[in-house]
């Protein structure tokens, strides 16, 4: 959780004032930064490992890994990819690699997203799979703009870059690809992976509202509520539910 992750970085901030020098400490105290999206300050310490490691060990790895995640949240996405390529590149421990390897599925840096054709529109890069129908993507980043300025005309967000809104066929294209099961956002990234037929408001509200408000704790129940209230579709719940 977030406040969870922001009183580790505080409590590892302190102790690096008497331990500058341990390698440990700094990398997860930089991680901890990635984790409550302070990504500015985290790339000082993260950075500061990989200099620091000159036998460039796991702790590099899981740096430079954790980086990534930094310098996509700051709007760096060529960034990002290069330090997501040089974590795997120390083929340290299994569960680094592993980490990497999970950003770049995430983040759109693997092979599964060669084939892919991209869109960029005032507040989205839109990432299609060829699995959607050539035809309509345009219409479908255009209703995705109309609903954005509907949401944000509440919310009155300022996002730190646009929203990247990767698009797949369906949900078991996702999860073959090794990604998961659709949709879902990550919003301290300004990350969506939907597919194609899913609701149009829901995912890109869990971005708008969270970088709006930057909630402390998120309590599942208010956050998919408010999700839903913005979807866009028009039903009844009321009606629904009776």
């Amino acid at each position: 959780r977030r406040g969870e992750a922001a009183k580790a970085a505080e409590l590892g901030l302190a102790a690096l004032q008497d331990k500058s020098e341990d390698i440990e400490l700094r990398q997860v105290t930089g991680r901890a930064l990635v984790d409550s999206a302070q990504y500015a300050a985290a790339l000082a310490h993260l950075e500061k490992v990989v200099a620091l490691d000159l036998n460039h060990s796991w702790q590099s790895a899981w740096a430079l890994g954790y980086a990534g995640y930094a310098h996509y949240g700051l709007g760096d996405p060529d960034k990002a990819r290069k330090v997501l390529e040089d974590s795997l590149a120390f083929r340290s421990t299994r569960n680094a690699v592993s980490f990497a390897q999970r950003a770049q599925m995430l983040l759109g840096f693997s092979g599964s997203y060669s084939n892919w054709t991209a869109q960029e529109t005032t507040h989205f890069r839109f990432h299609f799979s060829p699995a959607t129908p050539p035809s309509g993507q345009a219409g479908f980043a255009a209703r995705h703009e109309a609903a954005y300025e509907v949401i944000d005309r509440f919310f009155q967000a300022k996002l730190p870059k646009k929203i990247d809104f990767f698009v797949w066929g369906t949900s078991q294209e996702a999860e073959t690809a090794g990604l998961g099961v659709l949709g879902f956002a990550r919003p301290e990234l300004c990350i969506v992976h939907s597919h194609w037929r899913q609701t149009v408001g829901h995912e890109m509200t869990h971005v708008i509202s969270r970088q709006a408000l930057k909630p402390v704790k998120v309590t599942g129940l208010i956050n998919e509520c408010v999700a839903v209230y913005f979807d866009q579709t028009g039903r009844d719940r009321e009606q629904t539910a009776r």
